[in-house]
């Protein structure tokens, strides 16, 4: 079989032509051949032979069996001009089979050498070094690939991954092996700090967006202000943008009370609610049981400690929101009616107390 390795300089071509030489099963326990190798003493010790360009050129005269490694091959198969006699040792390429000969030849582009040869083929490898990686990728074809970098090439290939063999190093004297430093080129950093500016760029752009929804935010107004004193002594009810629904969350904390059991305490109402007056305690003594209870005007009880409850029977407490009576011969033509009011007041009062007593002796 003729295997063909191509690949630009330093991309590991010989490196990978030695390698599979001693590693493939196909070919252990052979004779080999190579020319345009430079064969160092460890190299020279596995008994190979190094073959001159007039050897090379008659390979078809080697012992039957041989392995042939052809480096530079497109010194001995160079194109050739339509129409002229062919090589010897290209038309011996047709029949090297029969004298169970294995080629392998090394270039770096397959139209470096003569179309007959290509068409022979029976394997392809292509290798592409990037960045002075200690590794190169193969291309593995079952023919010979006249483009082996046409993209939709490589698709139809084998792609692997293949990392430098490095005790293979010191068989041959190799210069592209060795002058080739890790290098990551420009493009890669550029593409690198772009995306950090990009990415950097993004954050900040939705950072800002961020503050700036914040700072447009409209102020407290006076009606802002009365919905939040209206709210106390509990958290102010949600608040939402115009034209915006209520979540979930927001319509359930409407309608929760503030305080439990008493529903009008929930933040819906606090448009509606309006108060109007204040509880104005009404206490009473029960001498069966010496026992002092206050109530509101509306006949609902109040908690006030036992000695102020007292204090309140015995003395009675300062009202500063009740009228100061008017007396005769003031002059004030409402006085007559403000009398009327107080007396009006004193009976509802006194009904009321008769109301709560009648409820404390219940009690």
């Amino acid at each position: 079989m003729i295997t063909l390795i191509t690949g630009t300089p330093g991309s590991s071509k010989t490196l990978n032509a030695i390698d599979l030489v001693l590693n493939d099963p196909a070919f252990q326990d052979r004779a080999v051949y190579v020319y345009n190798i430079e064969l160092l003493e460890p190299g020279k010790a596995l008994g190979w032979q190094t073959l001159d360009l007039e050897q090379a050129q008659t390979w078809y005269e080697l012992p039957h069996g041989a392995i042939i490694i052809l480096d530079e091959c497109q010194d001995l198969f160079p194109p050739e001009k339509f129409g002229n006699k062919v090589s010897e040792h290209i038309r011996r390429l047709n029949t090297h089979r029969h004298l169970g000969i294995d080629l392998v030849l090394i270039t770096q582009h397959p139209k470096l050498i003569d179309t007959k040869v290509r068409r022979l083929v029976g394997q392809h490898l292509h290798f592409k070094r990037q960045f002075g990686l200690q590794s190169a990728t193969r291309f593995t074809f079952q023919e010979c690939a006249d483009d082996p970098n046409d993209y939709f090439a490589q698709k139809a290939a084998t792609k692997t991954r293949k990392r430098f063999n490095k005790k293979l190093f010191g068989l041959y004297k190799s210069a592209e092996v060795h002058t080739h430093k890790r290098k990551i080129p420009w493009m890669v950093w550029a593409l690198l700090v772009l995306i950090i500016v990009t990415g950097y760029t993004i954050y900040s752009v939705v950072s800002n967006f961020g503050q700036s929804d914040s700072v447009s935010s409209p102020g407290p107004t006076p009606d802002n202000i009365t919905t939040q004193a209206n709210n106390a002594p509990g958290q102010p009810a949600p608040v939402r943008r115009e034209g915006q629904p209520l979540t979930r969350e927001q319509y359930l904390e409407q309608w929760s009370p503030r305080v439990k059991g008493i529903p009008h305490s929930a933040p819906v109402y606090d448009q509606v609610y309006e108060v109007r007056d204040f509880p104005r305690p009404q206490c009473l003594l029960r001498e069966r049981n010496d026992q002092c209870r206050c109530y509101t005007q509306q006949a609902t009880p109040l908690e006030v400690p036992e000695e102020q409850c007292r204090q309140i029977v015995a003395h009675g407490y300062w009202d500063p929101t009740r009228e100061p009576p008017q007396g005769k011969g003031t002059g004030n033509p409402q006085g007559s009616n403000s009398t009327q009011a107080n007396s009006a007041h004193e009976r509802n009062m006194e009904a009321l107390r008769i109301r709560v007593q009648t409820q404390a002796m219940n009690y």
